[in-house]
């Protein structure tokens, strides 16, 4: 399955009472279950594709589309993402927005 739409932003909590002013926009992230699945930053063939076939494959889990806002709701969460010292690891986690198969 395709996911429906792409593109990249990037999300951070605030407040709910806080008010956003042009040009951000204010989004709200229901939460729910989530496929994951760690890599290291840049190692993208073995990321989104391995996550998507293992969704695709499992007989307990399907994808969740509708319930999620933007992007699909296919997320990445870079950890330490404000120390880009090249010698490091980064580490990057890959959320597949998931729901149980009524079965």
């Amino acid at each position: 399955m395709t996911p429906p739409g792409h593109g990249y932003e990037r999300r951070i909590s605030i407040p709910d009472g806080m008010a956003v002013s042009d040009p951000f926009d204010k989004k709200r992230l229901d939460g729910g279950l989530y496929a994951a699945h760690m890599i290291l930053f840049g190692a993208w063939d073995e990321g989104w594709p391995s996550l998507h076939r293992w969704v695709s494959e499992s007989s307990r889990f399907d994808f969740r589309w509708e319930t999620v806002e933007g992007v699909c709701g296919w997320l990445e969460e870079h950890l330490n993402y404000w120390n880009w010292d090249s010698s490091l690891n980064r580490q990057l986690d890959l959320l597949l927005p998931v729901r149980e198969c009524a079965r």
